[in-house]
Order: structure tokens, then C-alpha cells, then sequence
């Protein structure tokens, strides 16, 4: 033991010690927690959102169903719906683009790409359906 140094100052600093180990590990667990809370809620998000999505999907494919029905019995002709994966893939991306913090400008290009692709999704259904009445 060095001359200069008492037992109460080796108290002191072995007290000093104990308390900022017991800080530091509370800092860290507490930073593992944020993070795991802010993982926990961000997957409460998404299955939020996916949720929504199908629920929307599944509504906007059922009214066009029900259309479809009247349209055929009035004109005897058949209508095409697409398929679900096209209401829910419009729906996502939609969402997506009413949730971004983008610009205004950005939103309606979103927007634009969900028309495009969604028209798509219908003209594929379209030949879809003309090929199988063939």
C-alpha cells in the first residue's frame, strides 16, 4: 500500500467504483430496453399497417365484386376483377405514400406508380380472363 494513500480514501474510491459500475450498467440495460420497446412498437406498426391494408383490400375487392355482379346482370356481359394481391398491393402503397414525410410532388408521384402498377394488376386480369373464356 503506497504511504500517501489512507484506507478511507481507498474506501472512497472502491464506494466510487461500485456506484458508477452499478450507472453504467443501468445506462446499458436502459438503452437495450429503448431499443427493444422501439422494435416491439415498430413491428405493432407494420402488422398495424398490414392489417389496415387487408382489411381495405378486402372491402374495395368486395364492392368491385358486387359491381361486376350488377353490371352482368344488367348487360349480360361479363366484367373482370383483378385479384386481391392487386387491391392489397394499391392499398400498401398508398398508405405508404399518405405516411411518408415527403413532399407534396413526392406523394403524387407515389400515387402515380400505385395507378400504374394497379392498372396493371387489371389489364392482366383482363386477359387473364379473356384467355380462360376462350
Amino acid at each position: 500500500m503506497p504511504e500517501n494513500v489512507t484506507v478511507d480514501e481507498l474506501k472512497f474510491v472502491a464506494a466510487v467504483a461500485g456506484a458508477t459500475g452499478a450507472v453504467v450498467a443501468a445506462v446499458i440495460a436502459g438503452v437495450f430496453a429503448l431499443i427493444g420497446n422501439w422494435m416491439n412498437k415498430r413491428s405493432e406498426e407494420r402488422k398495424h399497417l398490414l392489417d389496415l391494408c387487408s382489411k381495405m383490400a378486402t372491402e374495395n375487392l368486395m364492392r368491385d365484386l358486387e359491381t361486376a355482379k350488377a353490371t352482368n346482370a344488367k348487360t349480360g356481359k361479363s366484367v373482370p376483377v383483378a385479384p386481391i394481391d392487386a387491391y392489397f398491393i394499391h392499398m400498401l402503397t398508398l398508405i405508404k405514400a399518405v405516411r411518408s414525410s415527403g413532399s407534396q410532388q413526392k406523394m403524387i408521384e407515389e400515387w402515380q406508380r400505385t395507378h400504374s402498377t394497379t392498372r396493371a394488376a387489371v389489364e392482366q386480369a383482363i386477359q387473364e380472363d379473356a384467355e380462360r373464356k376462350k
